[in-house]
C-alpha cells in the first residue's frame, strides 16, 4: 500500500478516522489491572492505532502495569520516607535506605525495557521520523476536535477513559461533520 504524505488531506482524514476508533484492547493472554488503564490509554495514545502489533500491545501491557506498580511504590515511599529505622540486634534503632527505592530501581529498569522495545525512547525503524511525528500529530489534533464536538456532561466514547473498559463505542466520522 503507498504510504500517504503525512500532510495531505487524505493523510487527515485517516487521522481523523483513527481518532474515531475505540483504543486497542490488551491482547489474549494479557490482563490489566483496575489501575493499570490509566497508563495503558497513556501508552496506547502515544502512537496512531495502525501502529499497533499484537505483539506491541503485548508489551505495551507490560509497560502499563510496571509503570503503576512504580507509582505504587513511590506512594508508599512517600508515606514511610527515603530513611526507614531497623531493629539491630542490640535492639537500637539503625537509619537504612528504605528498601522500596531498590524495588523502584528494578521497576523502571524494566519499564526503559519495555518503552525502549516499542520504540517509545528513541525512534528505531524504517520510517521517517518526521512522517511518523507528523502522523502521530495529525491523530492528536483528530481527537481533540473530537473531544470538542462532545457535549458537555456527556459520556466519554471510550470507556477506558474513566477505568470502566466495559463500556466501548465511538463516533462516527460522518456524523461528527469531519467528512461532510
Amino acid at each position: 500500500m503507498k504510504q500517504l504524505r503525512s500532510t495531505s488531506a487524505q493523510a487527515a482524514i485517516e487521522a481523523a478516522m483513527m481518532a474515531a476508533a475505540p483504543l486497542p484492547e490488551p491482547p489474549p493472554g494479557y490482563t490489566l489491572r483496575p489501575g493499570d488503564y490509566v497508563y495503558w490509554n497513556q501508552i496506547i495514545r502515544a502512537r496512531t492505532r495502525d501502529e499497533w502489533s499484537p505483539f506491541d500491545l503485548g508489551i505495551a501491557v507490560e509497560l502499563a502495569r510496571v509503570q503503576a506498580d512504580i507509582k505504587r511504590e513511590r506512594d508508599e515511599v512517600d508515606k514511610e520516607g527515603a530513611i526507614v529505622y531497623v531493629l539491630g540486634r542490640d535492639l537500637k534503632a539503625y537509619p537504612t535506605e528504605n528498601p522500596r527505592l531498590r524495588i523502584i530501581d528494578k521497576f523502571v529498569k524494566h519499564e526503559y525495557r519495555y518503552m525502549f522495545a516499542l520504540k517509545i525512547v528513541g525512534m528505531l525503524g524504517s520510517k521517517s521520523i518526521i512522517t511518523t511525528a507528523n502522523r502521530r500529530l495529525l491523530q492528536h489534533e483528530a481527537e481533540s476536535n473530537l473531544a470538542k464536538l462532545k457535549p458537555s456532561g456527556a459520556e466519554p466514547t471510550d470507556g477506558h477513559r474513566r477505568g470502566d473498559h466495559t463500556k466501548r463505542g465511538s463516533y462516527e466520522i460522518a456524523d461528527a461533520g469531519l467528512l461532510a
